[in-house]
């Protein structure tokens, strides 16, 4: 399980870090707060148009999987449905109104998480 749970983790610090990197080589803001300049489909945005919160819930299920605990899985799925309502809705409104057929394009081609 600790190996499960250190591949999880390792994997959800590339993602974090890999999309930071991206976004500031890309010259967009990381901070979800602030205007988005472009369309990032490069690293982990090629395969998730969320890889920064895709890496928190999967930081849970690593703590999951660590600790054999329901309650972090828990966690994570709370956290999955709180970050997309509340997070990821809103800011593919705000894309789709910003970019209109570019993000149209983007979505269709990237799924949302996974």
């Amino acid at each position: 399980r600790w190996t499960a749970a250190l591949l999880i983790f390792s994997f959800a610090g590339y993602l974090a870090l890999h999309a930071v990197i991206i976004l500031k080589l890309a010259g967009t803001h990381i901070d979800p707060g602030q205007p988005t300049t472009k369309i990032v489909d490069k690293g982990p945005f090629r395969i998730s148009r969320n890889p920064m919160y895709l890496s928190l819930v999967l930081v849970l299920l690593g703590l999951s999987t660590w600790f054999v605990s329901i309650w972090f899985l828990v966690a994570a799925a709370i956290l999955l449905l709180i970050l997309d309502r509340k997070a990821v809705n809103p800011e593919e409104i705000y894309l789709q109104n910003k970019f209109g057929d570019k993000y149209n394009s983007y979505r269709s081609r990237v799924r949302r998480w996974l």
